[in-house]
């Protein structure tokens, strides 16, 4: 993400970390490092793709997914659970499995799942 434009550095954080995770085994922890590496403005866009990540590669299971969130820093962890939430409703365009993930997650997070579910929701 250092060789696109600028304007593209976010968006290309946000799908990068399929890459870090095909490149490092499906190290998640090792992948959450690699996030909180890159320049400081980025690494909640690296977040939220490793929620991403985490949620398709667990099926949508809520809990794995909880799970895996976990292993990032928790001072950023609401962005992994947003990143999981949009892509439980994109994945299934329902938001039942959102809805399970929303209920799981910390308190502290739980509103920012909810709103993500919702903004995916709209889109459709």
């Amino acid at each position: 993400c250092n060789a696109v434009d600028e304007d593209l550095t976010d968006e290309c954080f946000t799908m990068q970390t399929s890459y870090i995770l095909w490149r490092n085994g499906q190290d998640l922890a090792g992948a959450f490092a690699v996030c909180d590496s890159v320049d400081p403005r980025f690494v909640p866009d690296c977040y939220q793709s490793m929620g991403r990540d985490i949620s398709g590669n667990a099926m949508l299971d809520p809990q794995t997914v909880v799970e895996g969130c976990n292993l990032g820093r928790e001072e950023l962890r609401e962005h992994c659970v947003v990143g999981a939430s949009l892509n439980a409703v994109y994945n299934d365009h329902d938001p039942a499995k959102a809805a399970e993930l929303c209920e799981l997650v910390d308190a502290r997070y739980k509103q920012a799942c909810l709103d993500a579910k919702d903004r995916a929701v709209a889109t459709f």
